[in-house]
């Protein structure tokens, strides 16, 4: 069951520049019997950057009836052509989500796992169930949405458990990508599980963690994640063939059994395009500028790939200047072509169904399309 709802602090920090600010006036009126503890410091943070990821160390839906954070956020986000934020969460407090109008730069991300682990392991949070819920809620509003089926434990019963999981999920939920990942801990953690969890954290010492890679942390042998990773491959596959996968801080040895199947480049916390990424219903349109902004914001930090992109650019600048495409139903997709011939093929299309002027070179690796419109 998600407690989100019944979080009653005993403690709050507050940074004495804000001590008499209007919101964390707002925020210590919903906590009155919390002791109010000034600090005069905050911690450095390195300087901001266009991409939020929120919810790795922390949930950043539980707290948000309480912070309002996502209603000022997903606006704010929306007006950032190279910006992106990603909301990790286990949570289904998705209020604040569906008072705001989602846009191409917010991606929300459901962290998922059996309803099993969830009762032993993620106390207090959403149940599976309810996350699905949650996550249907968001999709149908019009936010884009992704899955991250992590961290996995393997245990008596876990093919059907885990087979259950993408069912009920895969069944009523869309998802952009689905990444995949598998317990790994530090050797300290086993100590702060112990006092977690109490006996439950036996389960996690008699787990056979033992493999160490570069970031020091334990994990199940290769061959065992492995078979995990394909067990949940192929149950993914029969229900979406063309899903997009990843894996999440998986070894160069089990990437490389499994590059056939999973793309790093689409892991859960990057931003990038594919077929099927959705703008918010409602939108009368989309811009020719906006597509232009949106490639350059994919290619940001990539100079190595701009030349060949070059081409696709300079189409989308001519759209820029001559007006909006207007659809019914917009997707914005870059779509990787395996080989040379395909890429050949779909530029021969392009210029036969949408008269694309002959001169312009499609890219090397990739094209931009946008499905309906003249591109």
């Amino acid at each position: 069951m998600d407690t989100a709802g019944s979080f009653r602090p005993s403690t709050v920090l507050l940074w004495r520049k804000m001590q008499r600010h209007a919101e964390a006036q707002r925020i210590l009126g919903m906590f009155p019997e919390a002791r109010v503890e000034i600090v005069d410091r905050q911690r450095l943070v390195s300087p901001p950057e266009h991409n939020g990821r929120m919810g790795e160390m922390l949930d950043s839906l539980a707290l948000d009836h309480v912070t309002l954070l996502t209603e000022r956020l997903v606006p704010f986000f929306s007006h950032l052509p190279h910006g992106c934020l990603m909301l990790l969460t286990k949570s289904s407090n998705v209020d604040g989500l569906l008072r705001c109008i989602p846009n191409s730069r917010v991606v929300v991300s459901w962290s998922l796992n059996t309803q099993r682990m969830i009762e032993t392991y993620e106390i207090g949070t959403a149940s599976l169930e309810e996350r699905i819920h949650a996550a249907k809620r968001c999709q149908e509003h019009g936010y884009r949405l992704r899955l991250r089926i992590d961290p996995g434990i393997l245990y008596d019963g876990w093919q059907s458990d885990y087979a259950d999981l993408i069912r009920r999920s895969l069944g009523v939920l869309h998802p952009e990508n689905v990444t995949l990942g598998m317990l790994r801990l530090l050797p300290r953690h086993f100590g702060l599980a112990g006092q977690a969890y109490g006996s439950r954290a036996g389960h996690l010492r008699a787990a056979g963690l033992s493999e160490k890679a570069s970031d020091g942390k334990l994990r199940y042998p290769s061959p065992r994640r492995l078979e995990f990773y394909r067990f949940l491959i192929d149950v993914v596959r029969s229900f979406n063939e063309p899903m997009s996968l990843s894996l999440c801080r998986e070894t160069q040895d089990v990437w490389s059994e499994l590059n056939h199947f999973c793309d790093p480049r689409h892991c859960n916390c990057l931003e990038w395009w594919r077929s099927g990424c959705r703008f918010p219903p409602g939108e009368p349109g989309l811009s020719a500028s906006i597509l232009f902004n949106a490639l350059k914001a994919v290619l940001a930090g990539e100079a190595s790939l701009r030349e060949r992109f070059e081409p696709l650019l300079e189409l989308l600048l001519a759209l820029q200047q001559g007006g909006d495409i207007v659809l019914e139903e917009v997707e914005l997709a870059l779509e990787v072509y395996p080989t040379a011939e395909d890429q050949r093929r779909e530029h021969h299309q392009l210029q036969q169904d949408r008269q694309v002027d002959p001169a312009v070179e499609p890219p090397v690796d990739c094209v931009l399309s946008c499905h309906g419109c003249l591109l």
